[in-house]
């Protein structure tokens, strides 16, 4: 026996192989049920189909409690006796958090479909999706300015044009030498993202250089 979800995309837009959602868009999609052989009976205890939000955190193998968690009845306690497709919608649900894949960390969304069986290991199936909620951008955006080096010897000065971007936006700022003397041999800017992961036992902080930028790779001293 197998279970298939088939989650209805509506010319939905795709994300890693994935159709993608926003947090107010229903879930819509088909369970698709498939004896084998056709005409051999499968008595069951339920058939449920859910719709799970969760965090997962790769280095604890204690599961967080899902964040999102909702269930509906295909079917009691019975027999099925031949092949079907069952619709299912969760409509509107809540899906607060984007998806996140990261190194420790991974925040996931799914249609798990289960079959109970009473002597027999359930048959489950999971189909999983994305969530990517657009936000407005914000009122105020001011400039970062940041200063850094060595007393009497090295001074510069960094400044942003804003302080937060949109993932298409186009990093602009300017580097200011206002007091060096000493010898730069090497010198580059770097976009970081920096990822903290917490369990209930260890708590783990990353930092994965996105991109490196060389502004200088001579020597100055004045």
């Amino acid at each position: 026996m197998e279970l298939k979800v088939e989650l209805k995309d509506n010319n939905r837009r795709t994300q890693n192989g994935e159709l993608l959602y926003t947090s107010s868009d229903s879930v819509i999609g088909t369970l698709h049920v498939m004896l084998s052989p056709p005409s051999t009976p499968v008595e069951h205890v339920g058939l449920k189909i859910e719709l799970i939000g969760e965090i997962r955190v790769l280095f604890d193998q204690d599961k967080c409690p899902p964040f999102v968690s909702l269930t509906k009845t295909i079917a009691s306690v019975g027999s099925l006796t031949e092949s079907g497709t069952f619709e299912f919608e969760f409509g509107n649900a809540d899906k607060p958090h984007d998806s996140y894949q990261g190194a420790n960390l991974a925040l996931r969304y799914y249609i798990r479909a289960t079959l109970a069986r009473n002597y027999l290991p359930d048959i489950v199936t999971e189909t999983p999706f994305q969530v990517a909620n657009t936000k407005t951008l914000p009122k105020a955006n001011p400039t970062i300015s940041m200063e850094v080096g060595i007393e009497d010897c090295l001074h510069i000065e960094f400044e942003y044009q804003k302080s937060k971007f949109h993932v298409n936006d186009v990093i602009v700022g300017r580097v200011f030498f206002l007091l060096v003397r000493i010898k730069i041999k090497h010198m580059e800017l770097a976009i970081v993202k920096r990822e903290s992961a917490q369990s209930a036992s260890n708590f783990v902080v990353i930092s994965i250089y996105i991109y490196i930028y060389i502004i200088h790779v001579v020597t100055l001293f004045v």
